[in-house]
């Protein structure tokens, strides 16, 4: 009965439209799905050795370590929106989100996990924000935009109590 609910995991994992992972404290995996390399472009040697960040963007790297960093030192919920670079350059926004696996002594042995390639809404939400903000016939910022811009500088100088100024010619 424990292999054939072994058997029936493995293939439910494999079979999964989400990148899915199993790793240690130290982001090393040690079970990763076909989906899951697919998304990351990594091999399961280079999980299993060099652990799931090596697929992060490095423009984001530092972040998402800290945030890593922190969700294994307390034992929480890891959730985290980034971008990852494939071998041949390509970048692919995913959410990645792992909960914590406690060992019998009730120490935090790793995570299991999710990675879904979320590239498509990011697309539709810079298409969206591009509408909203940017005149269609001369790609220039519009009203919309300025005002936005406005608000979040008149914040800016009253939270640090700096002056600032508008031209209006």
């Amino acid at each position: 009965a424990l292999r054939e609910s072994e058997r029936r995991y493995q293939i439910m994992a494999e079979s999964s439209p989400v990148g899915i992972f199993r790793c240690d404290r130290n982001s090393r995996c040690r079970y990763v799905n076909r989906r899951w390399r697919e998304i990351t472009g990594l091999t399961t040697t280079e999980a299993a050795t060099d652990g799931w960040l090596l697929a992060v963007h490095p423009d984001e790297l530092d972040n998402v370590k800290r945030h890593w960093q922190l969700a294994v030192a307390e034992g929480q919920v890891f959730r985290i929106e980034c971008r990852f670079r494939r071998p041949r350059g390509v970048t692919t926004w995913v959410f990645v989100q792992a909960e914590p696996v406690y060992d019998v002594h009730k120490q935090l042995s790793g995570y299991i996990g999710s990675v879904t390639d979320i590239s498509d809404r990011k697309r539709t939400e810079e298409e969206i924000r591009r509408i909203a903000y940017y005149d269609a016939l001369t790609k220039l910022p519009n009203r919309a935009f300025f005002l936005e811009q406005l608000g979040r500088n008149i914040a800016s100088a009253k939270r640090t109590g700096r002056r600032s100024a508008l031209l209006f010619c």
